[in-house]
């Protein structure tokens, strides 16, 4: 499995290869939602998929078939057992990650 980082900013990119593929993930703070918001874009910045609530429990990737997505499965884990919403600064007090596992391992399951 794979943990995405996170920055110290309420909206940044990360650049990361999932299955020998490069993505760009957009992460936005929703300050009035009190929410994080994820997009995934291609390598040369196309939408992919754009506004994805980051919620616990909830696999963002295989709702969205069939649209140059990465095969595995994504999801928030929640490292504490406290089931309480995510809040801005919980991915980098590590109380929460947002983890890809790869498509190999979701079939090993």
């Amino acid at each position: 499995m794979i943990t995405i980082p996170f920055q110290d900013s309420p909206d940044f990119l990360e650049e990361i290869t999932l299955e020998n593929t490069p993505y760009v993930l957009r992460f936005t703070f929703n300050s009035r939602g009190n929410f994080w918001t994820m997009d995934i874009l291609d390598r040369d910045e196309n939408d992919l998929i754009n506004g994805v609530r980051l919620l616990l429990g909830v696999e963002f990737l295989r709702q969205h078939p069939d649209i140059g997505l990465p095969l595995g499965m994504m999801f928030v884990i929640d490292e504490t057992g406290d089931t309480t919403p995510i809040q801005q600064g919980d991915f980098l007090s590590e109380r929460v990650k947002l983890t890809y596992a790869t498509e190999a391992e979701v079939e090993a399951v």
